[in-house]
């Protein structure tokens, strides 16, 4: 079982900026990634030298942080461990 590079960044940003007490990180992101389209998200988040990478950041974090809002913390980490459950994540708008 292998969590997607997009989902395993995403999901580490939100918990840091929870544990931070630093939501307004979140909404910023969510912002930035309204406006951003990065075609290979994967791809760009395992290439350390990609240029796009921050943006691949932004916009894995807001799909994480809308499906956090969406369904809540607890059930996004368990659908973490099924990876073919992890469609509604993509969905969750960016």
């Amino acid at each position: 079982m292998r969590v997607q590079p997009w989902v395993n960044e995403g999901f580490a940003c939100v918990v840091s900026a929870l544990a931070a007490e630093r939501i307004d990180l979140l909404e910023r992101e969510l912002t930035r990634a309204s406006a951003l389209h990065v075609p290979d998200l994967n791809a760009a988040l395992d290439d350390l030298v990609a240029e796009n990478r921050s943006l691949a950041f932004a916009i894995a974090t807001a799909r994480v942080w809308r499906a956090v809002q969406l369904h809540g913390l607890r059930h996004v980490f368990s659908t973490l461990m099924h990876p073919e459950s992890l469609e509604y994540l993509a969905r969750a708008p960016a």
